[in-house]
C-alpha cells in the first residue's frame, strides 16, 4: 500500500498525465501543444525566433570556396517561465480514515487521497490549458496583479490590472483582419471564405512559415459557417463533414475545424468569466517543433532521504533531485500531524514562428 501513496504524491505520474494527453484533441486543441517539450534549466529560457525562409542558396563557381550565411535567425527571444507553487494538507480527518487502529493503510482513505492528488493534476493541467489558450488568443499571456483574489493566476487580458508576464511576439498584421483580408465579415451568408483563406494561405506562403492545418474557432462562428453559402454546399455535397456532437469539422478547405467555445479565463468582473476567442477564429499549423515547443524549467527537491542537517553542504545535496516541469512532493508537519502535498510546475508555452498563427476577427 505504501508504494501506491508514492505512486500518488510521486513527480513522474503528474508529469506523465500532464505532457501526454490521451487523443488528438483532448483539451479544445491539438495534443502536440502539450506534449511537445523542451527542457531548460532553472525559470529562465531564451529562444531564436525564425526569419523568412524564402532566400535560396548562392550559385557559385563548381570548385569554388563556399559561401559563408548568417544564422538563420530573426531575433531572440527571452522570457521568465511560469511558476506555480501550490499546497494542500492532509489533516487529522483525513489521516484518521487512512490509518486503521492496528497503524495499518485503509483502501478507501488511500482512495480518498488518490482524488485529492487526481485534483491537483487538473489544476497543473489546467494553467497549462489556460497559458496556451491565451497564445493562441492572441500571443500574451496575463497574470492577476498581486492585490486582486485571484493573485497569480492566469487570466484574460481584459482582468483589472491584468499583468502581462509573457509576449510571444504574434505580429499584429497576423490579427483583426489580417491587413485587410478578412474585412468582410462571416455573418453574411455570401461572404468568400474560400478566397479569404486562400489569401492568408499566400501570404502564409510569403512569410515562409508552415501551411496551416488547423483552425479553433469561437462561439457563434459555426453557426456562421452553416448559414455560409459555398460552406452548406461543400457540407451537403459531403466534401465536408460537421460533427454535430464535437463540434469538429473536417475537409473544409483541407484543414480540421475544432471548437474553442470551452476555454475561459477571468475577466474584469469578479467570479466571470470570459472567451477569449469571442467573435475569433485562431488559424494555425500542425503543431511541430519548427515553430512551436512547450519549455519545461527545472526545480530542485528534496528526497526522502534527504537529512536536515548533515556533516556538510554535500551530504544534504548528494540526497537532493533536480525535476523538470510538473513535480510534487510530501512532508509531515507536527502538532498536530498532518500531511502537507506540494506541487508545482515551471514551464511556458514558446513560438519560433509567431507568424505562424492568424487570429482574425469574423464576426462582429
Amino acid at each position: 500500500m505504501s508504494t501506491r501513496l508514492n505512486q500518488l504524491f510521486g513527480s513522474n505520474l503528474i508529469t506523465t498525465q500532464i505532457t501526454s494527453p490521451a487523443g488528438g484533441l483532448p483539451d479544445g486543441f491539438p495534443s502536440g501543444f502539450m506534449s511537445l517539450t523542451k527542457g531548460v534549466n532553472g525559470n529562465m529560457t531564451s529562444w531564436d525566433v525564425m526569419g523568412e525562409t524564402r532566400d535560396t542558396g548562392t550559385v557559385t563557381g563548381y570548385g569554388n570556396p563556399a559561401t559563408r550565411r548568417n544564422l538563420a535567425s530573426k531575433a531572440k527571444g527571452k522570457a521568465i517561465l511560469l511558476h506555480v507553487l501550490d499546497e494542500i494538507g492532509i489533516g487529522q480527518e483525513m489521516l484518521n480514515d487512512i490509518l486503521n487502529s492496528g497503524g495499518d493503510i485503509d483502501e478507501k482513505g488511500v482512495e480518498e487521497v488518490a482524488r485529492q492528488t487526481a485534483r491537483t493534476v487538473t489544476i497543473l493541467k489546467n494553467t497549462r490549458v489556460a497559458s496556451i489558450v491565451s497564445m493562441l488568443a492572441g500571443g500574451t499571456i496575463s497574470v492577476a496583479p498581486d492585490s486582486s483574489v485571484d493573485k497569480g493566476r492566469i487570466v484574460d487580458a481584459t482582468y483589472s490590472g491584468a499583468v502581462t508576464h509573457a509576449d510571444l511576439g504574434i505580429p499584429a498584421g497576423n490579427k483583426t483582419t489580417v491587413g485587410g483580408i478578412f474585412s468582410a465579415l462571416w455573418s453574411t451568408a455570401g461572404t468568400g471564405i474560400a478566397t479569404q483563406i486562400e489569401n492568408m494561405q499566400r501570404q502564409r506562403a510569403i512569410n515562409g512559415t508552415p501551411v496551416l492545418k488547423y483552425c479553433g474557432y469561437g462561439p457563434g462562428v459555426s453557426d456562421a459557417l452553416m448559414n455560409n453559402t459555398i460552406v452548406a454546399k461543400m457540407i451537403a455535397s459531403g466534401r465536408a463533414s460537421f460533427n454535430l456532437g464535437t463540434g469538429i469539422i473536417e475537409g473544409l478547405w483541407d484543414m480540421t475545424w475544432y471548437p474553442l467555445t470551452g476555454n475561459f479565463l477571468k475577466s474584469a468582473a469578479a467570479g466571470t468569466y470570459v472567451n477569449p476567442f469571442e467573435k475569433k477564429v485562431v488559424f494555425h499549423p500542425e503543431p511541430s517543433r519548427d515553430w512551436y515547443e512547450l519549455h519545461q524549467g527545472s526545480y530542485v527537491i528534496g528526497s526522502g532521504s534527504t537529512p536536515v542537517v548533515g556533516d556538510n553542504a554535500m551530504s544534504i545535496l548528494s540526497s537532493m533531485t533536480k525535476v523538470r516541469g510538473a513535480f510534487s512532493f510530501a512532508r509531515l508537519d507536527h502538532t498536530p500531524a498532518n500531511i502537507v502535498h506540494t506541487f508545482g510546475d515551471t514551464f511556458l508555452p514558446v513560438l519560433y514562428q509567431p507568424s505562424a498563427i492568424y487570429v482574425p476577427t469574423v464576426l462582429a
